[in-house]
């Protein structure tokens, strides 16, 4: 999954167009990004120890699926609880369970929050994977693994 990164409209052809998407831009709250928090699930950390599962020199810990509570925005406009797991290694997407509220169509693009309100990932409400619409279960991107590199790396420079 890759996340596609637009930009303002020619200034030049579309006087108007860009400059509304100024306005729009300028007017938006700034996030940070970064990746989610979290470690393993109690349940998760259990079974792999009840396994007796040996990876050679990799710490069984570094492996198993995280886990993190997270907050993700309502078509109301109000922030609202869930949980958020994730794989460090593979393609590493968000899946949702928990949440406090509904996850319906129109939420698609709506950021996923950590607890400490850095934007982690974005909702993904499309045909791609098992995706419910009631539990928004995913796959979701996660930016830190979904964004362009060139991108992350222009946010990591001072402006």
């Amino acid at each position: 999954m890759v996340l596609a990164i637009l930009g303002p409209p020619d200034n030049q052809q579309l006087a108007e167009e860009a400059a509304a998407y100024e306005r729009l831009v300028a007017a938006a709250e700034t996030l940070t990004v970064a990746e989610p928090p979290g470690k393993p699930s109690a349940c998760e950390l259990a079974r792999a120890r009840a396994a007796n599962q040996d990876l050679g020199n990799i710490k069984i810990v570094e492996v198993l699926s995280r886990e993190c509570s997270a907050f993700l925005l309502s078509l109301k406009n109000e922030w609202f609880a869930c949980k958020v797991r994730y794989s460090p290694f593979g393609d590493g997407t968000l899946m949702i369970s928990d949440a406090t509220k509904g996850i319906v169509g129109g939420m698609s693009g709506s950021p996923i929050l950590s607890e400490h309100g850095d934007a982690i990932g974005v909702v993904c409400l499309g045909t791609v994977g098992p995706v419910h619409l009631l539990t928004g279960a995913g796959p979701n991107p996660r930016l830190m693994g979904d964004l362009p590199g060139w991108f992350l790396q222009a946010l990591q420079s001072p402006q």
